[in-house]
């Protein structure tokens, strides 16, 4: 007997819940939900006869939410007694037992052969995504005109050394920064619409948060035997959604922008699948896609490898190797056309040893490296030992992974091995080595939009028997309900209302400008964008401290022992101890500035200026 509608949905938001109940709302509106259908279940039929879920499949999901509880306990005892929260989780364990084998039963009952067919967007559809980029990216990005100073340190490093680049200088050779040489393009590229500001990324961020919803909605309607305006709508606020991960930070990372191309990746390989046709000049935009994501980000391109095996094996299994050969061909011709023009820029200009010394070895070897850095087991065990804190952290993302893997399964094993086999490898290389940033997991969002597929299509039907005005009101009760949720996760609120002059960059910068000689140097730390404040590129390669190594601080300090730089600023939460001054930096240097961080109470910045003789 086919599960009602209603019973559907409830599982969905029941599991929702449960892999992260993020506040004492969430966890009452979890018992609520799983109280109802346990209720609904045993009342008036047979579990088993209601939904087709056998006692194994019960244990085996219990065991399954006894693993989740981790997560709940890693989230709630920040606050609440162990003992408490480890009880009230088995609680929630034992009520959420029936859910996931309930989800499975949606898809296994009347579940025919996905046959994938491509549908065309109508301008109402583009409309929608754009109007929905320019909102998401309005109130959650840090580049956006509300904010009135951009204070994250990892984008302003970008951005100054793209800033540079615009003016001639050569990245790792004239300015050392970690990211792939095509970060530093997209990020020229706002520098040319709008310098020294980061309005023209904000352009671009919406840009390419478009893209993603067209590639985004273009995948999910592959899935969907008849195109609604609904989807589109539906798209946007399951973007929205995931745009206020956690991982998103403040927006400006190569993640955002990598997950455009690696969409597109799985968009046209799902087309490969589906058409059981392999063409060379498709493969061949693959290889493009593929350069450039490596280009921006090396460690992105887990998906491309899973992807990689996962069409080894089934072509190899098909009997298809002529197609396995032609993939190959494309994959790799695609991928030398994007590399081999940025090898020979640094090769022309005798920097290739600077290329790969920055780019991949300081990144392998220097970067969240310190003195008591980890075995090399602990390195490859990182992914494993860091989910339980993305599990909670990214609650939206993980709940539809979690919903697209059982979709998949229950509909079409080579789709989901496909899936399984790029998300895998997708998490393990991101999160590999010895340390993560929050920012990490948001290239698993294509992954999670495809959690959609099913969510749109019970949605789309629901609506489809509802008349118009209830279509309206439920669209906007779902657009506030999701806005509702997703506000607390947005990280740059604590920046709405925040004066400029609140900030040090305004500060130091006002004080810089009104002397002869604005010569300066951040010292031991990154730059939160003093730079782009001073409306002046670095003349020296150092320009920040990016990495745990007292080589770049000792750098630094050659820097200043061998020119007269006027001002040095420094903080007292950096690689180098302005107090005790072990290496008489600051000897020829007095104190005339000091401003406070405007969000983290007791990190100070401070501006030291020369003495000269009179």
């Amino acid at each position: 007997m086919e599960l009602k509608r209603s019973h559907k949905i409830l599982s969905f938001c029941a599991l929702a819940l449960l892999l992260c109940p993020y506040s004492a709302a969430t966890i009452i509106s979890f018992a609520v939900i799983v109280l109802f259908l346990a209720l609904n279940f045993f009342k008036s039929t047979v579990f088993k006869e209601k939904t087709g879920v056998t006692l194994k499949q019960l244990i085996v999901s219990f065991l399954v939410n006894i693993a989740l509880l981790s997560v709940f306990i890693m989230r709630w005892t920040q606050f609440l007694d162990p003992l408490i929260v480890t009880i009230t989780g088995f609680v929630l364990c034992l009520l959420a037992t029936p859910i996931l084998p309930v989800i499975i039963s949606c898809y296994s009952i009347k579940t025919p052969e996905i046959k994938l067919t491509d549908k065309k967007l109508g301008i109402s559809d583009h409309i929608i995504f754009l109007v929905s980029s320019i909102l998401i990216l309005l109130f959650i990005s840090s580049a956006s005109p509300l904010i009135a100073e951009n204070w994250e340190c990892d984008a302003n490093c970008i951005y100054t050394a793209a800033q540079g680049m615009v003016h001639g200088k050569l990245i790792y050779r004239d300015l050392i920064e970690l990211k792939g040489i095509l970060m530093y393009v997209i990020f020229a590229a706002g520098a040319l619409i709008t310098p020294y500001s980061f309005t023209g990324l904000w352009i671009l961020e919406i840009v390419f948060c478009y893209l993603f919803m067209v590639i985004s909605a273009k995948i999910q309607l592959l899935f969907v035997e008849k195109k609604s305006s609904v989807n589109s709508v539906i798209t946007a606020i399951f973007t929205a959604l995931l745009y206020s991960c956690t991982s998103f930070d403040c927006g400006n990372t190569a993640e955002e922008y990598g997950i455009v191309f690696l969409a597109l990746i799985l968009y046209l390989c799902l087309r490969f699948i589906a058409d059981d046709n392999i063409r060379f000049l498709k493969v061949f935009i693959v290889g493009i896609l593929t350069g450039i994501i490596f280009w921006i980000k090396y460690s992105m391109c887990g998906a491309v490898f899973g992807i990689a095996l996962f069409f080894i094996f089934y072509l190899i299994w098909k009997k298809q190797v002529k197609q396995l050969l032609t993939a190959v061909a494309g994959v790799l011709t695609g991928f030398v056309t994007v590399s081999l023009p940025i090898v020979l820029v640094y090769f022309f200009n005798g920097a290739l040893y600077e290329l790969f010394d920055v780019y991949f070895g300081m990144n392998i070897f220097k970067y969240h490296v310190t003195e008591t850095r980890g075995s090399i087991f602990e390195a490859l065990a990182n992914p494993l030992l860091a989910l339980p804190s993305y599990l909670s952290d990214n609650s939206q993302m993980l709940i539809l992974i979690v919903v697209a893997l059982v979709f998949l399964f229950c509909r079409h094993k080579k789709y989901f091995a496909f899936f399984a086999a790029a998300f895998s490898l997708s998490f393990y290389v991101a999160l590999l080595g010895n340390g993560s940033v929050v920012y990490y997991p948001f290239i698993f969002v294509p992954f999670a939009m495809m959690g959609t597929i099913p969510l749109n299509v019970m949605i789309t039907k629901f609506l489809s028997e509802k008349k118009k005005p209830v279509r309206v009101l439920s669209v906007l009760a779902s657009i506030v309900l999701a806005g509702m949720y997703s506000f607390p996760f947005v990280k740059n609120t604590n920046y709405y209302g925040v004066a400029k002059e609140e900030f040090p960059t305004y500060e130091f910068s006002k004080i810089m400008k009104n002397s002869d000689d604005s010569s300066f140097i951040c010292f031991g730390l990154l730059d939160f964008g003093f730079y782009r404040s001073m409306e002046t590129d670095p003349q020296i390669p150092c320009f920040a401290v990016l990495v745990h190594d007292q080589d770049m601080v000792d750098e630094q300090i050659r820097y200043i022992e061998e020119n007269d730089y006027n001002y040095i600023i420094i903080s007292n939460n950096c690689n180098y101890n302005v107090f005790t001054d072990e290496k008489n930096v600051f000897k020829d240097y007095e104190l005339i500035a000091m401003k406070e961080d405007p969000f983290y109470e007791g990190d100070e910045f401070y501006l030291f200026r020369k003495v000269r003789e009179t």
